[in-house]
């Protein structure tokens, strides 16, 4: 059957087993800790503390190779229908959560996990930092381009646990009008490396969203240094994460 037709009853059925699958993608908080079940088997802790990365970007590559493309993906044609499945739709609200209990657990084990050392530390902070990225980011990304205010404030929920709160603002208000101009700080100059892109983009990102919106209060009438500025109460979200 070709992947533009209607699904069959047994594609459908497969469908209905696989999309549990997505679950995998909460799952990712994981990673650390089978670090940590790794050298409490065979040692070298501060080397396992690592494994987030190896887990990211050796296994799962290997695994996406040898696996090969799904033929059976749903095409154009399904998207309203898996977009109004309520189960895609909670499985993002289910990462708000599993990130909040990853950060705990994470902080949790840099304090008490003595067997780490200085190397085995930093490598416990990326790995974690990795999950962020990974479930924190790639998430808020679709929430805060949904339509109900509730996936909004659980975007900015998840990147103000990222550190990253005013990437709401910029991105659909700054991004999405300037995409690849020399206004876009998210878009990379041509053979830009991702050394010199990275920091330019973090720091031109949060500049743009306190620009942005300080305009909107401004059009308002409204203080801009009050508490009705969004970019100000994501950052005292942080800190107040921090501080937790």
């Amino acid at each position: 059957m070709s992947s533009h037709t209607a699904p069959s009853d047994h594609g459908n059925a497969r469908h209905n087993v696989k999309r549990f699958g997505y679950l995998l993608v909460v799952s990712v908080p994981m990673l650390p800790w089978l670090g940590v079940m790794a050298w409490q088997q065979w040692g070298h802790a501060d080397a396992w503390a690592w494994f987030s990365f190896i887990g990211m970007f050796i296994i799962v590559p290997i695994l996406d190779f040898f696996l090969g493309k799904d033929p059976n993906n749903p095409d154009e044609a399904h998207i309203k229908t898996l977009a109004d499945d309520r189960f895609y739709r909670r499985l993002t609200y289910f990462a708000v959560p599993v990130l909040a209990l990853s950060i705990v657990g994470g902080a949790w084990g840099f304090v008490f996990f003595t067997e780490l050392g200085l190397f085995g530390k930093i490598g416990w902070v990326m790995s974690h930092g990795l999950v962020g990225g990974t479930l924190g980011i790639n998430v808020a990304h679709e929430l805060i381009h949904k339509n109900t205010r509730l996936e909004k404030r659980l975007g900015d929920a998840l990147l103000a646990m990222v550190c990253y709160p005013g990437f709401r603002i910029e991105h659909i208000y700054g991004h999405h009008r300037h995409v690849s101009t020399p206004e876009d700080r998210s878009s990379a100059r041509f053979g830009q490396s991702l050394f010199h892109f990275l920091p330019r983009a973090i720091a031109g990102n949060v500049a743009a969203a306190f620009r942005l919106e300080a305009l909107r209060l401004t059009r308002q009438q409204v203080r801009v240094l009050s508490f009705r500025n969004e970019v100000i109460l994501g950052y005292l979200a942080v800190a107040a994460i921090a501080l937790a």
